[in-house]
């Protein structure tokens, strides 16, 4: 399971970010994982001296918490650049979405994701399938008014789990696995 392309990674200082008036994007409330929501998350990568890094945002209802830009979904749904605006800005249009990564489910409403649909569990409470994302050479995030950007890199989201929401945890594992397939510039 690899890319038939290597994702290209640029440099973070490549990228500059800018704050915009305009409504923060929320959390899956309570009332929508009792229904069960299906979520779909982008992965922006770029690298700092070669090391993989990638984009979180932090939302004032995060509580300080690190995450990836969440976009909810119906069944029917494919990932494309224009469901990043609300994150990105404008410029989303020049993201390319490459494959999809990553899988995982929450069967309940305790914060543990799994890999797998547990046997016990007949429909998961959420789905979040993750999305390997490349972007342009440059690129200036747009982010709302209260919302931070952060550029993390893999290993910190294993080292300091509590500062990251519990999905950030498996993502430099699924990562891992097209490591070969990267190329900075």
């Amino acid at each position: 399971m690899s890319f038939q392309q290597p994702i290209t990674l640029y440099s973070k200082d490549n990228y500059a970010i800018a704050q915009q008036n305009r409504q923060i994007p929320t959390f899956p409330t309570q009332k929508e994982l009792r229904e069960g929501i299906e979520c779909h998350i982008p992965i922006l990568l770029c690298h700092d001296y070669e090391h993989p890094h990638v984009f979180l945002f932090s939302t004032p209802e995060a509580n300080g918490l690190f995450h990836f830009p969440i976009i909810r979904a119906n069944n029917n749904f494919t990932m494309r650049t224009e469901s990043l605006e609300p994150w990105v800005g404008e410029q989303c249009n020049t993201i390319q979405v490459l494959k999809k990564v990553a899988c995982l489910y929450r069967p309940s409403l305790d914060p543990r994701f799994y890999p797998y649909i547990p046997p016990h569990c007949t429909s998961p409470r959420q789905t979040l399938h993750f999305y390997v994302c490349e972007l342009p050479e440059h690129l200036t995030f747009t982010v709302p008014q209260g919302v931070q950007l952060k550029c993390a890199p893999l290993f910190d989201l294993l080292a300091n789990a509590g500062r990251y929401t519990p999905e950030c945890y498996h993502i430099p594992a699924s990562i891992s696995r097209e490591s070969q397939s990267w190329r900075c510039k």
